[in-house]
């Protein structure tokens, strides 16, 4: 199943999506159904993997465009999530060009790279196949994370190579590398990665970054940003729990 969201991508609309961590089909069915224009199933930090990564992708593809963040550059995960027919497949810590080219190999079938050849779930299990090889390129995005100061270093050469179709700021393992341990908002973090994402956008590229639930967007949107992510499966139950909870206490107080 292809999915619209590389035309939406490319047209430059405005998109939010969100996270999902806990690999539950559930909770992903209740996501998918909240209008999110695109949903993260995230490998690199869940317990997701292979056994359940379709399953996540079902629950999601009839309502929003599933996105699966790959554990690592490998061809063991690039190749493995692109044949269940994800919208787009997320690459995590690329930090050269060299990086960013192993990437696109696996991504990317010719002429553009050498994914192997065998799209799976992808192609209707096989029945459309050739569909998937002449269009596959184009309809399932591959999405590059830079978020290491070395990766802001050597943007230029990473945009340079044909074949990434967006670069995701990955804010906290930038402010880790800049000796800022977790604090995505400190001035010199955010300083910088609104100068990358100004850098990716004048050079024709969609640019991302994950936020917080109530971040403000519309700075990083003045700076060329169109796609967002917001919060994640994990924090609305925190956020519902503590609320109901708040108020039980509250509406109780007195009588506990």
């Amino acid at each position: 199943m292809f999915h619209s969201l590389s035309e939406r991508v490319r047209a430059g609309e405005t998109l939010i999506g969100t996270w999902l961590y806990l690999a539950d089909v559930g909770v992903a069915e209740v996501i998918a159904g909240a209008g999110y224009d695109f949903v993260i199933i995230d490998m690199e930090h869940s317990p997701t993997g292979f056994a359940n990564l379709r399953n996540l992708i079902m629950a999601l593809e009839h309502r929003t465009a599933p996105v699966v963040r790959a554990k690592q550059n490998s061809p063991e995960y690039i190749s493995g999530v692109l044949d269940q027919g994800p919208a787009a497949v997320m690459v995590p810590r690329i930090r050269t060009a060299e990086e960013a080219r192993t990437a696109i190999e696996l991504a990317k079938y010719h002429p553009l790279g050498l994914r192997g050849q065998g799209p799976y779930r992808v192609s209707d299990y096989g029945r459309n196949e050739h569909q998937v090889l002449q269009n596959a390129n184009d309809k399932q995005m591959l999405w590059l994370q830079v978020e290491h100061r070395d990766a802001i270093d050597n943007l230029d050469e990473i945009m340079a190579i044909a074949g990434i179709d967006l670069l995701f700021v990955g804010r906290g393992d930038l402010s880790q590398s800049m000796g800022h341990l977790g604090e995505v908002d400190h001035p010199d973090v955010e300083a910088v990665a609104k100068r990358a994402c100004q850098t990716i956008c004048q050079a024709g590229l969609p640019a991302g970054s994950a936020f917080g639930a109530k971040a403000d967007l519309k700075s990083w949107h003045d700076a060329g940003m169109r796609i967002f992510t917001v919060s994640a499966d994990f924090q609305f139950v925190i956020d519902g729990a503590n609320a109901t909870l708040s108020h039980a206490k509250d509406n109780l107080k007195g009588g506990i």
